[in-house]
């Protein structure tokens, strides 16, 4: 036995329709894009993008986004990451 076909649609309306009221109950906690995406290329690895393309950057809330930057390795170069979107390998500045 199958599921009525308009089944599907009404689960991801509903769905959706809980993830924006949780995530207003708690936006502390709630997902949030980083405006990166990155691509898996053929010999290079993984590029890091702005244009979209590939698969999105997510942080699983506020705590995620502060234990980034409080377990940075110090003195640790910086990503270069404008040159990193433009395909520049070892792009970083000290």
């Amino acid at each position: 036995m199958g599921d009525h076909p308009q089944a599907g649609a009404v689960k991801r309306r509903l769905a959706a329709l809980m993830r924006k009221y949780a995530d207003r109950i708690d936006y502390e906690g709630a997902p949030k894009c980083t405006g990166w995406s990155f691509t898996f290329e053929p010999h290079e690895g993984i590029r890091f993008r702005e244009d979209g393309h590939g698969c999105r950057l997510w942080y699983l809330g506020d705590a995620d986004y502060a234990r980034a930057h409080d377990e940075a390795d110090s003195p640790a170069p910086r990503a270069d990451w404008k040159a990193l979107a433009a395909g520049k390998r070892g792009a970083h500045h000290g």
